[in-house]
């Protein structure tokens, strides 16, 4: 069996980007690459959304590491070595300060910590 782990990760300075867009004004070119986190939004529930920033900010990273488990999914290759139990991908957080990593659990639909 291999394993696949997409990891996001505390003060990601993508997720800080996508909650003050407004920052970047006159970089077409870093917008444009964020329309693939963008999506992490719809993954953010009101309560997280009017939190303050560092809930905000770990919210919208779990949210995008969702968003990207789903990506992937959709490729072929991945979608057949999970169907023949090939393959396992997991969504992962890590809290840099800490060392905390958290796994997201489908049976609970949540982040926990790894092995706890």
């Amino acid at each position: 069996m291999r394993h696949l782990i997409v990891c996001g990760h505390s003060d990601c300075g993508v997720i800080r980007a996508l909650m003050a867009p407004q920052a970047l004004e006159g970089l077409a070119s870093v917008r444009d690459w964020l329309q693939h986190v963008e999506p992490a939004w719809k993954y953010v529930d009101e309560v997280e959304r009017n939190a303050g920033e560092l809930t905000r900010h770990t919210a919208l990273t779990h949210a995008n590491v969702l968003v990207q488990l789903d990506n992937l999914k959709t490729h072929p290759y991945i979608t057949r070595a999970l169907a023949e139990g090939r393959l396992q991908v997991h969504g992962w957080y890590y809290d840099i300060l800490s060392g905390r990593i958290e796994n997201f659990d489908e049976g609970l639909g949540k982040f926990v910590a790894l092995g706890g």
